[in-house]
């Protein structure tokens, strides 16, 4: 969507259903487009009922050009979150039928807990917690006063060795028994990265040294 008016799912998604047997979709914005805030900045909680209307439509285009139905959304990927932004995709999502697409936040810090303890609407909105490379050590505490699922919603940047498998067999081992997180997204599971780039090239679990089209 360059513009609000501009809905072009094939070439704005990316998207795809061969070869995959997907039980469950998370969708997670890392950028927005310049039209959702204004001329001189940024920041996509300036008018949310823009930046709601646009992620509906993202989840609408979803369904509608690829029949892939997104069952979790985040927020802004290891950005603050925002309370009126959310309660209000919330809405927009509900208006739009879209109401078993439930939102994550905020995929980054677990400060996201005291703000939803103390805001009811805003922790009404919200179905997870989404925490980035958790400690096991961390007090969480406050996020489980909130009785909502916990996830480390992006976790590991391990290595394709024996070493990466171990550390990945521990947090799936001590994540739940611990912080009584009930589900680790690793990142990234594939890497397949051009070399000379400032990407570490082995960075994931699996690592393909040559990309397949297939």
């Amino acid at each position: 969507m360059k513009t609000r008016a501009s809905v072009l799912c094939c070439r704005a998604m990316d998207l795809t259903t061969r070869s995959l047997h997907v039980r469950q979709t998370h969708g997670l914005p890392w950028v927005f487009p310049g039209w959702v805030g204004n001329a001189t900045s940024n920041n996509p909680y300036l008018h949310p009922e823009k930046t709601a209307a646009y992620v509906t439509t993202w989840v609408k285009g979803a369904r509608d050009a690829h029949g892939i139905d997104i069952d979790y959304m985040g927020i802004w990927n290891e950005r603050s979150s925002d309370a009126t932004y959310v309660k209000m995709l919330r809405q927009s999502l509900d208006r739009a039928g879209f109401n078993q697409t439930q939102i994550v936040a905020a995929d980054g810090g677990s400060s996201i807990c005291n703000d939803l303890a103390a805001d009811a609407e805003y922790r009404r909105a919200v179905a997870v917690v989404g925490l980035h490379y958790p400690s096991d050590f961390d007090d969480l505490s406050a996020c489980r006063a909130l009785n909502i699922p916990i996830w480390a919603s992006e976790d590991s940047s391990s290595y394709d060795d024996n070493n990466g498998a171990a550390c990945w067999g521990r947090l799936l081992v001590a994540h739940p028994v611990m912080e009584q997180i009930s589900s680790s997204i690793i990142w990234s599971l594939v890497g397949s990265y051009f070399h000379g780039t400032n990407c570490t090239y082995f960075d994931s679990l699996i690592g393909s040294l040559t990309v397949c089209a297939g």
